[in-house]
C-alpha cells in the first residue's frame, strides 16, 4: 500500500517533520521528497546523526544539501539545559556549541528543554535572577551574533506550556532588572497560576482566531565556521522559505520595549497530558509563537490538522510532526481512517 502525506485543506500548510533518531541526511531528504515535506527540525546530540562532533565540512554539506532539496530547517533540538545544576561555564559551553551547530547547518532556531522541575522554582524564587540571568545574557549575545533564535520547549519535567511562558517572562524581567537597576533588585515574584511567577503574560482572548468564542478548541486540538557566517544571507534565506510571522521585538516579553531573548515551542501532546487544555495553551503561547521563531510539535498529522481547524490563527506557526512521514499515525489520516482521531478528542 502506498503511503501518503497527511491530507490538508486548500490553503492549509502541510505539517513538517521533526527528525528524531539516527536517520542520515540521505534518508531525510528522500522521505521528505516522497511525502511533500518542506519544513523540518533536526534532533542533535549523542546517538543522533547530527551532533557537535561533526566537522565544518560536514556541517557545510548539511546546509548546502538541505537548501538544494528545498527544505526549510526551522530548528535544531539540543539536549543542553539552560538551567542545569552545573557550573555556569559548563552550561555556557554546551549551549554555545549547539548554537554554533544550528547556525552552521542553516537552522533558524535552537530548541532547548528543561530537565528538572526544580529549576523553574529556583529561578522564580531568586530575587536577582542569579546565575540564570548570567546564562540568559550569554545565550542572548551568542544567539544574536549567530542570527539563531533560542526557543524553550515544554517537556515531561515541565509539561505545561503555561509554566514555560511564566518562566520566560520571569527570565526576561530579571534580565531587564539586572541591566537597568542592578543595585535595586526586586523582591521575589509571587506564585503564579502555574507555580512560576506573578509576571506571567495576561491571557489573550480565547476567541482570537477561532470560528467563534473559543469554539471547538478544546475538543479538536486534543491532542564551515559559525563565526564566518553572513547573517544577512541567513535572514534572506529565512524570508525566501516563506515565513509570514512578525519577527519584531515583543513588547509583552519582560516589559515594554524589551526584545524577546528566548522564544517558545509548544509540545501539544505533553501539554494535554498534563491537563492543560488546548484553548489555555494557545492563549498563553501564541504571542511568542507568532512573534518569534517558535513552532508547534504534534504527535501526528491529525492533531496538527485539528489545531489549525480549531484555531485558524495558528496556521502561520510551523507544526512539526514527531512521527516519520508515511508512518501509521499520519498515513491513517490521509487514507480516511475514522479511528485516527486526535488524542483526547
Amino acid at each position: 500500500m502506498t503511503t501518503a502525506a497527511p491530507r490538508t485543506e486548500p490553503g492549509e500548510p502541510a505539517p513538517g517533520w521533526l527528525v528524531d533518531g539516527a536517520a542520515g541526511l540521505d534518508e531525510v531528504i528522500e522521505r521528505c521528497r516522497a511525502h511533500d515535506v518542506t519544513v523540518i527540525g533536526l534532533a542533535a546530540g549523542p546517538g543522533e546523526a547530527l551532533g557537535i562532533h561533526l566537522g565544518s565540512r560536514v556541517r557545510d554539506d548539511y546546509r548546502r544539501r538541505l537548501r538544494e532539496a528545498g527544505l526549510r530547517l526551522i530548528t535544531v533540538t539540543a539536549p543542553a539545559d539552560l538551567l542545569a545544576e552545573r557550573p555556569d561555564e559548563g552550561v555556557a559551553a554546551d549551549v554555545a556549541e549547539y548554537l554554533d551547530l544550528a547556525a552552521d547547518v542553516g537552522a533558524e532556531s535552537l530548541t532547548l528543554t528543561l530537565t528538572t522541575a526544580q529549576a523553574v522554582a529556583r529561578v522564580a524564587g531568586d530575587p536577582a535572577g542569579g546565575h540564570a540571568v548570567d546564562r540568559l545574557r550569554m545565550l542572548a549575545d551568542r544567539a544574536a551574533a549567530l542570527d539563531v533564535a533560542a526557543v524553550l520547549r515544554n517537556a515531561p519535567a515541565v509539561p505545561r506550556i503555561g509554566q514555560v511562558i511564566d518562566l520566560i517572562d520571569v527570565l526576561h524581567d530579571q534580565l531587564g532588572d539586572a541591566e537597568e537597576r542592578p543595585a535595586d533588585p526586586r523582591p521575589a515574584p509571587g506564585a503564579g497560576s502555574d507555580g512560576v511567577g506573578a509576571n506571567a503574560s495576561p491571557a489573550v482572548d480565547a476567541s482570537a482566531g477561532a470560528s467563534g468564542p473559543g469554539a471547538g478548541v478544546t475538543e479538536a486540538a486534543g491532542g564551515g565556521d559559525a563565526k564566518g557566517r553572513d547573517s544577512s544571507d541567513r535572514a534572506a534565506t529565512s524570508q525566501r522559505a516563506g515565513s509570514t510571522r512578525d519577527r519584531s521585538a515583543d513588547p509583552a516579553a519582560g516589559g515594554a520595549g524589551r526584545p524577546v531573548v528566548i522564544g517558545a515551542v509548544w509540545d501539544v501532546a505533553t501539554s494535554l497530558a498534563a491537563g492543560e487544555d488546548a484553548a489555555t495553551g494557545w492563549n498563553r503561547v501564541q504571542r511568542l509563537l507568532l512573534q518569534s521563531h517558535g513552532h508547534v510539535v504534534a504527535p501526528d498529522g491529525a492533531t496538527a490538522a485539528a489545531l489549525h481547524h480549531a484555531v485558524p490563527a495558528s496556521v502561520p506557526v510551523p507544526v512539526l510532526v514527531a512521527g516519520r512521514p508515511g508512518d501509521h499515525a499520519t498515513r491513517a489520516v490521509a487514507e480516511g481512517d475514522d479511528h485516527a482521531t486526535p488524542p483526547n478528542a
